[in-house]
This record gives C-alpha cells, sequence and structure tokens, in this order.
C-alpha cells in the first residue's frame, strides 16, 4: 500500500457519531471531501476541506495529519510541521504522520538533524516495512556523518541503505542508494561486491 493509500486506510469509523461544523457538515466527510481532493492530485482544494474537518472535531488526528501532508505537497513545510506536530500530540501511533514531519524537516534543509533521525526512526519503530523512511534516515545519518565526521553514523547509513534495498528493490530510488552505499563503503574502507 502506497503512502496515500495508509493515509486514506485511517478515516474509517462509518457508524459512530460524528462532530460537526457550524455549517453542519461532520469531521470524517469534510475528511472525505479532502481525501477525494488529495487523491485527485488536488492538494491546495484539500486543504479547506481539513480545516473544516478541524473546526468541526478539534481532536481530530487525522484532519491535522492529512491537511499536514498536503501542506507538504504544497511546499509550505513550516505549515506542514505545525499540522503534523499537533497530529502526533492527538495521535502518537501512527507512522507516517512522523515520517511525512522528517519529510517537511527534510525539505526545509535547516534545522536539527536529530531531529529528522528521531522523527524517521519512530516512523520505523511503529511501522518496519515503512521503506522510505529507512532511506530519508540513512541519507540523514550520512549529512550528519560528514557534517560532524561521526563514522558510526556512516555505518547507520550503510545499514538504512540496505534495509531500504531489502523492502523496496525496484524503489525509483534504489540506484542512487546503491550508489550511496559503495561512497558509504570506500569512506569505511569497505570493498563493495
Amino acid at each position: 500500500m502506497g503512502i496515500l493509500g495508509r493515509l486514506f486506510s485511517r478515516n474509517s469509523e462509518a457508524g459512530k457519531p460524528q462532530p460537526r461544523d457550524s455549517i453542519g457538515g461532520s469531521a470524517k466527510a469534510w475528511c472525505d471531501s479532502g481525501r477525494s481532493k488529495l487523491t485527485n492530485g488536488n492538494a491546495k482544494g484539500a486543504i479547506p476541506d481539513f480545516t473544516r474537518a478541524i473546526e468541526a472535531d478539534p481532536n481530530d488526528d487525522y484532519a491535522y495529519s492529512a491537511r499536514g501532508f498536503a501542506y507538504g505537497m504544497l511546499g509550505k513545510h513550516k505549515l506542514a510541521i505545525r499540522d503534523l506536530t499537533k497530529a502526533i500530540e492527538l495521535e502518537p501511533r501512527v507512522s507516517l504522520t512522523y515520517h511525512w514531519r522528517a519529510e517537511s524537516r527534510r525539505h526545509l534543509r535547516r534545522g536539527d538533524l536529530r531531529e529528522r533521525i528521531d522523527d524517521y526512526s519512530k516512523a520505523i519503530e511503529l511501522d518496519p516495512g515503512l521503506a522510505e523512511a529507512y532511506l530519508w534516515r540513512g541519507w540523514t545519518y550520512s549529512l550528519r556523518g560528514l557534517a560532524l565526521g561521526i563514522e558510526s553514523d556512516f555505518r547507520r547509513a550503510l545499514s538504512d541503505c540496505e534495509k531500504f534495498l531489502e523492502l523496496a528493490p525496484d524503489h525509483p530510488n534504489a540506484a542512487e542508494c546503491r550508489e550511496k552505499m559503495a561512497v558509504l563503503k570506500a569512506k569505511l574502507g569497505e570493498s563493495t561486491p
């Protein structure tokens, strides 16, 4: 199941009474509308729907997570981080929320690399099959290893790249990951097969 599929499978509380916004729309109905727009590539159009869902139910972690994802798709990473952080406060057991927050931090290209590593690590803890989290955590370890000269980070990066390739050998980033592994092995003085 892809990233969007995982997002969409989370919002299934049929039959449960739903909080309503000021014009009578339920949080679930607004989330369903936003999800439909995201599926069709309309992140900008989805954001007002997720906002309405939040107005209807300010404790709806799904609405915050989905709106954060949509903001990230639009390159509005500060807003994405804000919403994803709120979603984590409301429901700390959703791997993708941590993954997306780490992705927004990565796209901002600033801040503490430790925060990114922590988010990717939590995503992996919650979903050990989330291949992209291994890929990007590995690359973040590699960056930190280069910046601070930490050899153990190169080893962690190598391990994460290997796990990523085990989980997703045909992923579009697999070839680049293999190249990075060769560079990491050279830095560590290891031979490449």
